[in-house]
């Protein structure tokens, strides 16, 4: 599965590449809540080149809006986040999402229904990661708590769209936590 999710991804590098008339490279993109991730994680990205990005939608890859600048949007101040810590037992809050869980980047097989969750892609690059861009926080575990409920996650994925603190949930881990009709939650969250 991450053979293909690779050749995905190298297709479309390519036709944007060709699309933009040079070589690209691959940022985060903005705050939205992940709802698919392996479209998600490859469709719905923002490409820079030549200090010019343009941004391609999720259901086609015509280019809409380009522009000059890059924005990074969150969805706290800073001062309601607390940084990342690698190491186990340190407290950090960040905002809670959940996904559909489909193709990972770790190179596993979960369902909606597993207790699972993506990191921010940020935090998976720079716990670091191998040739075959599998991170080190792979198969870690998270405890995450939110308004007196908790849920035990394994590290699975990295989400693109989250914020360093922020964790993307299966649906099944989210509904322990909270109802998903929320959609959104302020979840505080430790590696074991």
């Amino acid at each position: 599965m991450q053979f293909l999710k690779t050749i995905s991804l190298a297709i479309i590098s390519t036709l944007v590449s060709s699309a933009v008339g040079g070589p690209i490279r691959k940022f985060g993109n903005d705050s939205k809540q992940c709802t698919d991730s392996s479209f998600y994680h490859t469709l719905n990205t923002t490409f820079i080149t030549n200090s010019t990005s343009t941004r391609f939608n999720s259901s086609s890859l015509e280019p809409t809006e380009p522009s000059t600048t890059v924005t990074v949007e969150t969805s706290a101040s800073s001062s309601e986040q607390t940084p990342v810590e690698s190491s186990s037992g340190s407290e950090t809050t960040g905002r809670g999402t959940f996904y559909n869980v489909s193709a990972d980047a770790c190179g596993t097989s979960h369902t909606n229904a597993d207790d699972v969750v993506a990191i921010a892609q940020s935090l998976y690059e720079s716990l670091g990661v191998s040739n075959e861009y599998v991170s080190t926080a792979c198969g870690r575990y998270i405890n995450a708590s939110y308004g007196g409920k908790s849920v035990r996650v394994q590290v699975v994925d990295a989400c693109a769209s989250c914020s360093e603190n922020d964790l993307d949930f299966s649906p099944s881990a989210f509904q322990k936590l909270a109802d998903p009709e929320l959609g959104v939650i302020q979840v505080t969250w430790s590696f074991e």
